[in-house]
């Protein structure tokens, strides 16, 4: 109790001085910055008027004090003035005002000469003072394109250091403010990493062109910061493959790293998602049998490609549903060569789209004749230009435009930079007829402030909206919020979003589960089993009541959302089924949610529970009695190798599974339970099964798939159609509901 308040002054002494440092960082800043960029063009200014103001004052000292008139001699004495021996002049025969100031004017010159040596001098010393007096700074490595944006976009509200070995002319306005402190050198240079005030800083940003430079600074970050006691530094590492960013990101949510916090970004990605979520290609939810889709995109560089990735992504639940293929134009001058280069990486792509190739010069599309156009017919449902520069793309939206009216297809054009003519095709080019083409400055949108600040909440964020969205569309129940992207959307309900994606990571923990990344299009969207859709709703309500209270939002019979309000702000148990069903229905979304970031939920130790429920099959087939059955024994006393290749058949047989559209669980979900598998399933899941192990390795183990559903019930473990928990997590109240007794609502953690 006594020491309390010694530890509040000791904080309240801390964000002082923090302030204080921050002022004379500040004052310096400006101080230095202004000299530095103002200080030479003072200097010549006063020294042309020292030096007219000695030449008309001497010549008029000449005459008053009867001296012979030589203009050399009167250049030379005005010159003279800068040496400071202009103090010895005799007025007796008359006081002139000019030579008087040119001699002040002079000493002036004279003295700011010397600060300007002594401050060239003192440049490097000066910023690293500066440096010193930095404090929850951000520090930019890295200052091409991505770097620069980012460097601008943080540098409005917070200090930056931008670090790069060229001479970051690009920052030179932002740098005359103050804002931006330039350190020369190679970021991935400890030294320089420790003079840009790294364990000070609060955010690191690596924009380097190369991948492995990239890593390398996130490593020196985590070792220079390690016993870091504070507030966790951010980094954010830009990893220009998006599948090695995809697997770091996923790796990075599921450590445990309290000093430094890893995020990994890929901007091409961030941008062709965006991209696609503020103009989808084709309308998602209700997947009717009778929609088409004829997507176009014009220029297949980098974010042309992820376009049609991401498409294709969007479009794979409705080519599993009805087996229908996205119809995709694609025009490039090498989009034969890019189309098998995708489908390389991506063998499920060539599977979902009908690609219909175009081999022309985008540059050139505006001069192709009407014949040359034909690929026009029929007519396309979106349009996606990539063009080389903005002018080009701009041209091409307006021939596209004429050539299928304002009524076509909406034209989207990715724009790399703020331009002039793009901002006429604003709202007010819209409102005067060019309803349908849309510019989307890019890099704008995705080297963004709120990226760096919220990370992978602010992508995961956007997929709760999108997810809202889609979910209110198809209900037919349309909101003020799901009428708006995201850019849109108040702060408030953006914070709420990204504060309900942080807790993602939470709820999975508290389930014994882990975040991995989607490797396939056929893996599996798990659904919650009830036991975990519940335990997860009673945490998601204790996460959204705490998020009220912190805003000001109290209990009340009857809601007042003026008043702030609320008559849910009670304990889980005191809920109606009506308030406990948006818990439910919130959580599960999250598998849902976490797909459309290529992410999806795995138990961990999934695998283990299938090895064992395969030992304990091997144990019985040895004619073991039940008494003799001591599992963890058993499993313990086994060799390493052994146990590493139950495990190998393990990981095979929930491939395999997964790869026929079914997924393992525990027993007593809602949906279900396969018995058996059909015939057909059988033949399936041998065929995968084999191809990942060899033919006899494991045979003695896993035996044949017709066997698998007795060899999982052996863990109380049962096999589920996915078509069955897609219908699940599509919201049906009754059919969750009853997946609960009276006891279970009442209690559901009274087996724990």
């Amino acid at each position: 109790m006594v020491i309390f308040p010694f530890k509040m002054d000791e904080r309240s002494n801390g964000a002082m001085k923090k302030r204080s440092r921050n002022h004379l960082r500040k004052a310096l800043s400006r101080a230095g910055i202004f000299f530095n960029n103002f200080g030479i063009y003072i200097f010549a200014i006063t020294w042309v008027i020292t030096l007219l103001l000695g030449y008309f004052g001497y010549y008029r000292y000449y005459q008053l004090n009867g001296m012979e008139i030589s203009y050399s001699s009167i250049l030379y004495d005005s010159l003279a003035l800068f040496t400071l021996k202009g103090g010895d002049l005799e007025w007796s025969s008359g006081y002139v005002l000019a030579l008087d100031m040119a001699r002040w004017t002079a000493l002036i010159v004279y003295f700011w000469a010397a600060a300007l040596i002594v401050s060239r001098a003192l440049l490097g010393p000066l910023r690293r003072f500066r440096l010193w007096l930095c404090t929850d700074h951000v520090i930019v490595c890295g200052m091409g394109r991505i770097g620069s944006r980012f460097a601008k976009a943080m540098s409005e509200d917070s200090q930056v250091v931008a670090i790069d070995k060229g001479q970051l002319v690009t920052l030179d306005d932002e740098a005359r403010r103050g804002s931006i402190i330039l350190v020369h050198g190679n970021a991935t240079d400890e030294k320089i990493l420790r003079r840009s005030g790294i364990k000070r800083a609060k955010y690191v940003v690596t924009a380097l062109g190369d991948d492995s430079a990239n890593a390398e600074i996130a490593v020196q970050t985590r070792l220079l910061v390690k016993d870091r006691s504070r507030d966790p530094l951010t980094c954010f590492v830009h990893i220009q493959d998006p599948d090695l960013c995809e697997v770091l990101r996923v790796n990075e949510y599921n450590s445990d790293n309290h000093s430094t916090q890893l995020e990994f970004y890929n901007v091409v990605e961030n941008g062709a998602r965006t991209i696609l979520n503020e103009f989808p290609a084709f309308q998602e939810g209700g997947l009717g049998n009778d929609v088409q889709a004829r997507v176009m995109i014009i220029g297949l560089d980098a974010v042309g490609k992820e376009l049609v990735l991401r498409a294709a992504k969007r479009w794979w639940p409705r080519y599993q549903t009805y087996g229908k293929r996205l119809q995709m134009v694609l025009v490039d001058t090498d989009v034969n060569a890019a189309i098998e280069s995708m489908c390389g990486l991506h063998p499920n792509l060539r599977s979902v789209c009908s690609f219909e190739p175009i081999p022309m010069d985008v540059s050139k599309l505006k001069a192709a004749t009407v014949e040359e156009l034909g690929w026009l017919v029929p007519p396309p449902s979106s349009i996606y230009i990539c063009a080389p520069n903005d002018s080009e793309g701009l041209s091409l939206a307006f021939l596209l435009r004429k050539r299928l009216g304002n009524e076509g297809a909406p034209i989207v054009v990715r724009m790399n930079s703020d331009s002039k003519p793009a901002a006429l095709l604003g709202e007010e080019g819209r409102n005067a007829g060019w309803s349908n083409i849309y510019p989307f400055g890019f890099w704008e949108r995705t080297c963004t402030k709120a990226l760096i600040t919220y990370g992978s909440r602010e992508v995961m964020g956007q997929a709760i909206h999108e997810e809202y969205c889609l979910e209110q569309r198809t209900r037919g129940t349309l909101t003020e919020a799901s009428g708006k992207s995201w850019d849109e959307l108040s702060e408030e309900l953006r914070q709420s979003n990204r504060a309900q994606a942080d807790h993602i990571i939470t709820k999975a923990k508290a389930i014994d589960c882990s975040i991995e990344a989607v490797t396939e299009w056929s893996s599996s969207i798990i659904a919650l089993t009830p036991y975990e859709v519940h335990k997860l709703s009673r945490i998601e309500h204790d996460r959204w009541s705490n998020e009220k209270i912190k805003k000001g939002w109290r209990y009340g019979k009857v809601r007042d959302d003026g008043l702030r309000i609320h008559d849910d702000l009670i304990p889980w148990t005191e809920l109606s089924d009506v308030a406990k069903y948006k818990d439910i229905a919130t959580v599960q979304k999250i598998p849902r949610i976490l797909a459309r970031v290529d992410l999806r939920l795995v138990h961990k130790d999934m695998a283990l529970q299938v090895a064992k429920a395969l030992l304990i099959e091997k144990m019985r087939y040895e004619q073991k009695k039940d008494g003799d059955l001591n599992l963890s024994s058993a499993w313990m006393d086994m060799a390493d190798t052994d146990r590493t290749r139950y495990l190998d058949v393990a990981k095979a047989m929930i491939a395999s599974i997964e790869g026929i559209g079914c997924r393992i669980s525990g027993t007593g979900s809602v949906e279900e339970e396969l018995g058996a598998f059909s015939p057909v399933e059988v033949e399936q899941a041998n065929a995968r099964y084999n191809s990942l192990m060899a033919i006899d390795d494991g045979k003695d183990l896993a035996v044949d798939a017709s066997g698998w559903p007795k060899i999982l019930s052996r863990m109380d473990l049962a096999l589920f159609r996915n078509e069955d928990a897609r219908k699940l997590m599509e919201g049906d109240r009754e059919a969750m509901l009853m997946g609960f007794d009276e006891s279970e609502l009442e209690n559901p953690f009274a087996s724990m």
